[in-house]
């Protein structure tokens, strides 16, 4: 996640840095979204019959994974294109200490 979704969503939001040609932005952007895509894709299917995303608890990954989800540029199509990551997501936002965390760090919409 950090070293493929995390980079894809960097050059979504600062594609300017990964052109020398402002015309190619949308390129570069266009890209970024697909690359992100592909990793949810992933993530969504490693999430099928299993709770979390590694072991049997919550842990950082799984927290990660929603905090990168929230950044995509297009959140809305989650429940449709990655239902499973949907599922944590939703067990996440009712999580008593994420919801506390989301209200300080506004990690997703309310």
């Amino acid at each position: 996640m950090s070293s493929v979704m995390y980079s894809a969503d960097r050059r979504f939001c600062h594609a300017d840095r990964y052109t020398a040609d402002p015309s190619g932005m949308e390129a570069v952007k266009k890209a970024a979204v697909a690359e992100m895509d592909r990793g949810f894709a992933i993530l969504d299917a490693a999430l099928e019959g299993q709770d979390w995303l590694v072991g049997d608890g919550l842990s950082l990954a799984d927290i990660y994974l929603v905090m990168l989800l929230a950044w995509h540029p297009q959140v809305e199509k989650v429940p449709s294109s990655w239902p499973n990551i949907e599922r944590l997501w939703a067990g996440l936002r009712e999580h008593q200490v994420m919801r506390k965390l989301n209200t300080s760090h506004a990690m997703w919409p309310a």
